[in-house]
């Protein structure tokens, strides 16, 4: 067993095989995501933080969103990068 010592911060997974894990790879995965407005509107009000908003401000801060895309051709279109890091625990 190999302690976590001098621990690097912040928490990195590069740094698996500092506490002996071998054969680090990385791999990318892309996608697209696209919303109207309505739906970036229904996705938006998933945050923590925008369910918080209080009335009246919630109201107003939503109807600014969906006008925003909607005079923006009604697409918000996310391209994401999905990480995923493989490490093999030594046997």
């Amino acid at each position: 067993m190999t302690e976590y010592k001098n621990m690097k911060e912040p928490f990195d997974y590069l740094h698996a095989t500092d506490y002996g894990y071998d054969n680090l790879t990385r791999h990318d995965f892309y996608g697209k995501r696209t919303f109207s407005a309505d739906e970036y509107v229904m996705y938006c009000g998933t945050h923590s933080d925008h369910i918080l908003i209080p009335e009246p401000y919630k109201t107003k801060f939503f109807e600014g969103l969906r006008s925003a895309v909607l005079a923006g051709g009604d697409k918000v279109e996310f391209r994401d990068t999905y990480v995923l890091y493989l490490a093999k625990k030594p046997a």
